[in-house]
């Protein structure tokens, strides 16, 4: 009845319950809602992603999306100190450029950079310190430097 209202059509019905019960399964996460992806080019839809998305079967949402590039110049987020993100990036590209480390990522363009695989274990060492710019990891920063210094003067 309220379908009918609302106008759902039974196939985002029917790929709901589908993603409920997937998901349970799975462990659940935005994951379940994605579309299908191509299995060599990750950031394309694959054809049955693309009639997913057509049809209504699979959500696109931004908590997803990955950052596709250099990660040193991601956006800076919300839980980064934003002075910190930029100091780290100097200090890392002068580090980087003081010992010859080459950047493997070429250009601004999404085009660019898409042979360059992260998770790939042969791509050249960087520094990157830019995790020290995150309030979490500067809290852990401080708890220990305080430990220490507690520790050291009593």
């Amino acid at each position: 009845m309220l379908r009918q209202v609302f106008e759902i059509s039974d196939a985002y019905v029917a790929s709901t319950a589908h993603s409920r019960s997937s998901s349970a399964a799975t462990g659940g996460g935005l994951e379940s809602f994605a579309p299908s992806r191509n299995k060599n080019l990750t950031h394309l839809l694959s054809r049955e992603g693309v009639f997913q998305l057509q049809h209504g079967m699979r959500l696109c949402s931004t908590d997803t999306a990955e950052y596709i590039g250099d990660p040193m110049l991601s956006p800076i987020c919300s839980y980064e100190v934003v002075w910190l993100v930029r100091l780290s990036y100097k200090v890392s590209t002068w580090l980087n450029a003081r010992f010859g480390f080459v950047n493997p990522y070429h250009g601004k363009r999404l085009e660019d950079n898409l042979e360059v695989d992260p998770a790939n274990p042969f791509v050249r060492f960087r520094f990157n310190f830019r995790f020290l710019a995150s309030k979490v990891n500067l809290s852990y920063l401080g708890a220990f430097m305080l430990l220490l210094y507690v520790l050291y003067f009593w």
